[in-house]
């Protein structure tokens, strides 16, 4: 479960090695002023997600092809 920056999201993932998967995603449907289109775009790259490296304070999210769909920087 997770802030998506309007709404909550919650699902299940699945991971073996470096392979990812999230499946049963769901959220709360609320209107926001603002970022909303951020919001989408996650959504959607979750649901493209196969597989995840870690480099340094940096998680990235990869695609089937390995290629970067979302990064995340620890603070």
């Amino acid at each position: 479960s997770g802030y998506s920056g309007c709404n909550r999201m919650m699902g299940g993932y699945s991971v073996e090695g470096t392979k990812l998967g999230f499946s049963q995603m769901a959220g709360t449907m609320m209107a926001c002023l603002q970022g909303m289109e951020i919001e989408q775009a996650l959504h959607d790259a979750l649901a493209k997600v196969a597989g995840w490296q870690i480099e340094g304070e940096r998680l990235d999210l990869l695609d089937a092809n390995g290629a970067v769909i979302a990064a995340f920087t620890g603070v």
